[in-house]
């Protein structure tokens, strides 16, 4: 796949997000339940949602990936259970986007 890769600079967005372990073949069930489960908690608070729904990936260990998923909100609300409050950090970033199965990432990377 070709990638245009675009250079922006972005500033510090709070969001709601959840953070935990999901195993390789489980990422995309992970990722619906946690960005299901933080967008229904800022609309069941009253929150406003600003931007679409975003995953990181922090790293693995012991087979599993270490998965975030949330959305930006345009203030932070109070944490609740496994939901917390973050930001996604400002700066200059290149934005890619990557159409296919997950296994495709390291390209995308690349680029």
């Amino acid at each position: 796949m070709a990638y245009t890769c675009t250079l922006k600079v972005l500033k510090p967005q709070p969001v709601m997000s959840i953070r935990g372990p999901a195993a390789a073949h489980a990422i995309p069930e992970k990722i619906a339940e946690f960005l299901s489960e933080a967008w229904g908690y800022v609309q069941q608070k009253g929150g406003r949602i600003v931007g679409p729904p975003f995953t990181r990936f922090h790293g693995a260990h012991d087979g599993a990936v270490d998965l975030e998923g949330g959305v930006p909100v345009e203030k932070a609300l109070p944490p609740s259970g496994r939901i917390h409050t973050g930001e996604l950090p400002g700066g200059e970033v290149v934005v890619t986007t990557h159409v296919g199965p997950y296994d495709g990432l390291p390209e995308a990377r690349a680029a």
